[in-house]
């Protein structure tokens, strides 16, 4: 759980004025609160003098208008109520009394259905959708469920739990917490909760519920719970978004209504006692603590740190925590990641700080990674560290000035780049801890978000603020420090004691119990799936999507002005240009593109395509990015001399200069995980607007000027082989990455990155720098690595920000970022390499199917399944692109067939069908599955009654598919960041991302009948490959499964390591 802080700027350069649209309140709710949040976005809280039901109003500008509904929630047990709870809301109310209406009507309502969390001290019900009619529409229904849900004993039985035909627990719920509950993580923060917050703090209880509480629940407990809790004095409304608050108002008058009518006869409604005001019990000793999981190997462990500090009213003291914590641990010069992790033998992979944001804040501290002989040796030498800087380091005021600026540059960005979830986490913890004394409340959330006023105090402050801060919360008050141990025998034990349990559980029940168990099970879900009343579903009428106010931004691309389908008379593009042109009226010997969008910030994107790279050289990519912002750097001096920058000083210039910085392999890519476009490798900067210059020479220099050192490719290639061992713990990754092995050739980024690969070449790697000739071979090769991958025809470039503020904004790439001396190449060469290299180019014959894969781990409990087809399709193929995305949408959509028959059984937590252009795949998958054959059968069933005719497409949820489609493309740009993104993808693509809407729009059943072809492709056995991990115990059942029940064939990968390395 995050603590979410708003930054306010004493004197910015003010963009827009965003505040909900105002109008006459109703007499019944009161302004209790209000804020300017940046001198931008408008925030106003009310609240019923009647109910009590608070609506918290923040004005966010863009198309999306998203709910935040949240309840505070406390619980005794860890029966996992509230969790239980959260799941069973969707499944019918007073009102609308069928399972699935709430998501069929939120469907149409130009929103992808709806969701929830659960948290240790809250639940929280949300919705996004494009535009405010949607949401309008579907409010009162959502309350409806929230506040009246039908919590049915059917219902029960299938979302939560129950035991199956073949004696085995099953649910929703129950699968989903049977998926994590003894993986390292949970393990940990439990313990870790259970330590600082001791009995009976309720903050120390398993929220999401506990397996062996789950097989006894009630729902007659569950009622009782919501009973207690779900009541209007405990429930806020967060509405983010450009909304009018006159029309929110008018909606709840009808919920308020229902409220009072029904508190008439049960005055408890109104009657309430806000949780979470009992004073939670000392903590008073510092304690140790180890606990084991369960692991394939046991070469590395986590370790975590606890403590408890503060009120969650005290904002200057958290604002000061927050500071003191980036300054101790943000990067490779922080104090802690100097001792920890930039040393030659890393004792951690990475370290990072969070907190519980509770009555009382809590800190935490994670080391990932920790060689398994170093567990018990972390806690000395934290301390020592910790004491030494109290002692005599002292705090380094220069840098702590720049952790200051970079906090509130950062949370600005924040701001910008993830506004709706940003400041609705702001206002449900208001909600959750703030004061409701009417004095103190009308400032509250203004005082909340003057974190930039107060970094501004603290940049006044000597060294003995911050040392006597580190002292009172991190020397002086008591700590839980936690051990993650791997168990190699753990897993197996486990194993051994959950199958003597259910032989046990079938015993009990007998056969004849079994059968029975089936009947009630098909019975329970056919009472549940009563299907909606179409005229139910048809008075919800789908918003008019002109209607929605879409981001504009401007681009100019490679010296060209695109023209927008959907604005072909654009002056500013004209005006952006002529900008350009007045800058530098050649063409750059290099492409970039200029998108133009309202921010403070700039925001320089480099892509690399790696595709020339050769085989031998592709390998160093994890490397290469992992250490490329961290090697010294030869400067090139005006004078013409050189000067050399430690590695040290250039962390600093980028902690100093920028608002954050990154790489990545694809969009959206991780360490040894690829995203989309994957041959492109990318490197970031964003800054202030004031820093541009330098920062593009600052990129150039990573690019053509940094210095690769025994050193510091160590403490990379270390770091990395830590992680990988952690990667390979996850079934998920691995269930992938064996996909990957199948698919793709070894010239694509996909296939070389893979993690256990990898840590083979990390190792390798770490053993050639022991010696002189393996060190001068290897650094050798980077240098060639270098030189093939950063040639100018390699790159292209993204400008995004005000460009008409940046100086040069165009002649700075020709004087400042291209080296003096380059290999020559013709600008025909620079336009024929554009725009991309697609995934789906470099996949292997395999592709064609008939290769299945299954490996057993004994770090996991549940089953993950990922499963491809090839589909042959073209980004400019727009129809044939949005049928099959309102076909999935239609078949995998929450309440759809698939919900129904997979999730609704309790067969698996999750499933998804993915279609992908880039990589030419189809991908199903199943994950946290405890039924994976049975899941997959009810898939196979589900698509073969579609293609028979036996199940026929309706137009009332074609049409509801349309909406969501057509919501999921809108909200791709949320805010101007996201549209500058879209429109770069649109490039690569060779089509506008906006064009898309079009087509959904124009999608029938025929449509969806003709995707399906494609679809029924992904469960033939001879035109799918498959990968499966689950436990170790699971491998021969599942085998033995597939081959009967399917006719597929499994090879069972008994060494990752040989089935990834060997040629």
């Amino acid at each position: 759980q995050t603590f979410f802080f708003v930054i306010r700027d004493t004197n910015p350069q003010t963009l827009f004025l965003f505040f909900p649209e105002t109008t006459t309140m109703s007499s019944d709710f009161a302004l209790v609160s209000e804020a300017l949040i940046e001198d931008r976005i408008g925030v106003k809280k009310f609240r019923s003098q009647k109910t009590g039901l608070s609506v918290v109003f923040v004005g966010v500008p863009g198309p999306a208008v998203n709910g935040y509904f949240c309840l505070a929630t406390e619980t005794d047990c860890d029966d996992g109520l509230p969790h239980t709870l959260e799941h069973l809301i969707f499944l019918g109310s007073d009102d609308y009394p069928f399972k699935g209406v709430l998501d069929s009507l939120a469907n149409r309502c130009l929103a992808i259905g709806t969701n929830a969390w659960t948290a240790t001290d809250h639940t929280c019900y949300t919705i996004n959708c494009a535009g405010y009619e949607g949401f309008l529409n579907i409010l009162p229904v959502y309350i409806d469920h929230i506040l009246w849900a039908t919590l049915t004993d059917d219902g029960f039985y299938t979302e939560v739990h129950h035991i199956n035909e073949e004696g085995k627990d099953a649910g929703v719920v129950y699968c989903e917490m049977e998926g994590r509950e003894n993986n390292m993580i949970s393990r940990m923060y439990r313990r870790l909760h259970q330590l600082l917050f001791p009995d009976p703090s309720c903050y120390n209880k398993e929220t999401g519920g506990i397996c062996l509480n789950l097989r006894s629940l009630k729902v007659d407990k569950v009622r009782k719970y919501h009973e207690d809790y779900y009541k209007a004095p405990n429930l806020t409304l967060v509405i983010t978004g450009q909304v009018p608050e006159d029309k929110v108002l008018e909606k709840l008058e009808e919920v308020q209504a229902k409220i009072l009518r029904k508190a008439e006869e049960r005055p408890q409604l109104l009657d309430f006692s806000r949780p979470w005001q009992t004073p939670i019990p000392e903590f008073s000793a510092s304690v140790t603590s180890t606990i084991e999981f369960p692991a394939d190997d046991e070469d590395t462990g986590s370790v975590i740190v606890g403590w408890r500090t503060c009120s969650a009213s005290d904002y200057d003291t958290i604002a000061a925590l927050v500071v003191l914590r980036e300054y101790l641990s943000d990067s490779v010069i922080s104090p802690l990641q100097q001792e920890f992790v930039n040393i030659a033998e890393p004792l951690c992979s990475s370290l990072q700080f969070g907190d519980f944001s509770y009555s009382t804040i809590g800190i935490y501290l994670m080391f990932q990674a920790v060689p398994t002989a170093m567990l018990e040796k972390i806690e000395q030498k934290l301390f020592e560290k910790l004491q030494k800087i109290y002692d005599s380091e002292g705090i380094d005021m220069e840098r702590i000035q720049t952790v200051l600026k970079r906090t509130r540059l950062s949370h600005k960005e924040t701001l910008e780049d993830s506004p709706h979830d940003t400041l609705a986490g702001m206002m449900i913890h208001e909600f959750l801890y703030g004061s409701r004394d009417p004095a103190v409340e009308a400032h509250q959330i203004a005082s909340l978000t003057r974190l930039s006023e107060r970094t501004i105090e603290f940049a006044a402050k000597d060294q003995s603020f911050w040392t006597d801060l580190l002292k009172k919360y991190f020397l002086d008050s008591p700590h839980a420090f936690v051990i993650g141990k791997p168990s190699t025998s753990l897993g197996e034990e486990m194993a051994k004691a959950e199958e003597k349990r259910i032989e046990a559980q079938r015993e009990q029940i007998g056969e004849e119990g079994l059968a029975k168990l089936e009947e009630d099970l098909e019975e329970a879900m056919d009472r549940n799936d009563t299907p909606v009343p179409d005229e139910m579903v048809e008075k919800f009428q789908v918003p008019d999507t002109s209607k929605i106010p879409l981001i504009d931004i401007t681009t100019v691309r490679d010296s060209e002005k695109v023209v927008s389908a959907s604005k072909p008379a654009n002056p500013n593009a004209d005006r952006l240009f002529d900008t350009l042109v007045a800058d530098d009226n050649e063409p750059l010997p290099l492409f970039v593109q200029f998108d133009e969008i309202e921010s403070e910030f700039v925001l320089i994107n480099v892509f690399i395509d790696t595709t020339s790279l050769p085989q031998n050289l592709r390998q160093y990519l994890e490397i290469y990015l992992e250490a490329i912002f961290e090697c010294p750097i030869l400067r090139r001096n005006p004078d013409g001399t050189t000067s050399q920058i430690s590695h040290e000083e250039v962390v600093k210039e980028l902690n100093t200069h920028t608002v954050s910085y990154y790489n990545s392999l694809g969009f959206g890519g991780g360490n040894f995980s690829c995203g989309s476009f994957a041959q492109e490798a990318c490197l970031s900067i964003k800054s202030e607007v004031s820093k541009y210059q330098e920062n593009v020479r600052r990129l150039s220099e990573f690019l053509y000027d940094s210095l690769f050192t025994t050193e510091r490719l160590l403490i990379s290639a270390k770091k990395l082989d830590q992680n990988a061992t952690e990667k390979r713990r996850k079934a998920a990754h691995v269930a992938g990455a064996m996909l990957r092995q199948i698919n793709y050739s070894p010239v694509s980024n996909h296939h070389a990155t893979i993690s256990i690969r990898q840590q083979a070449t990390l190792r390798r790697f770490i053993e050639s720098f022991g010696s002189p000739e393996g060190s001068e071979a290897l650094l050798k090769e980077l240098e060639q690595f270098r030189k093939e991958l950063t040639h100018p025809s390699n790159l292209k470039v993204q400008v995004v920000g005000p460009i008409h503020k940046l100086t040069n904004p165009k002649k700075t790439w020709r004087s400042v970022f291209l080296p003096p001396v380059f290999a020559p190449f013709s600008r025909d060469e620079l336009l024929n390499k554009r725009p991309a290299t697609l995934s789906k180019s470099l996949k292997t014959e395999q592709t064609a199917g008939g290769q299945n894969v299954i490996a057993g781990l004994a770090s996991v409990e549940s089953c993950e399944l990922y499963q491809t087809t090839n589909w042959d399709c073209d980004f400019k193929d727009l129809s044939k692109v949005a049928s099959m995305m309102v076909l999935l949408e239609y078949l995998t959509t929450m309440e759809g067939p698939f919900w129904k028959q997979i999730r609704g059984q309790g067969l698996s937590y999750g499933y998804n069908i993915h279609p992908n252009v880039e990589t030419g795949l189809i991908t199903f998958s199943l994950s946290r599955s405890n039924s994976v054959i049975k899941a997959y059968q009810e898939a196979i069933n589900i698509i073969k009654d579609f293609v028979s005719g036996e199940e026929e497409f309706e137009e009332l949820y074609v049409e509801a598919a349309r909406s969501s489609c057509i919501f999921s493309t809108i909200d791709k740009e949320q805010t101007p960041s996201d549209a500058a993104t879209q429109s770069f993808v649109g490039f690569l693509k060779g089509v506008e991302t906006r064009a898309l809407l079009h087509h959904i729009e124009k999608v029938q059943i025929a449509d969806v009948t003709e995707a399906l072809k494609d679809v029924s492709r992904l469960f033939d056995p001879a035109l799918t490959n498959t990968s499966v991990v689950c436990n170790v115990s699971k491998v021969p059942e599942i085998v033995e499964g597939f081959r009967q029940e399917f006719g597929k064939n499994f090879t069972v990968v008994e060494n990752l390591d040989e089935f990834f390395v060997t040629p």
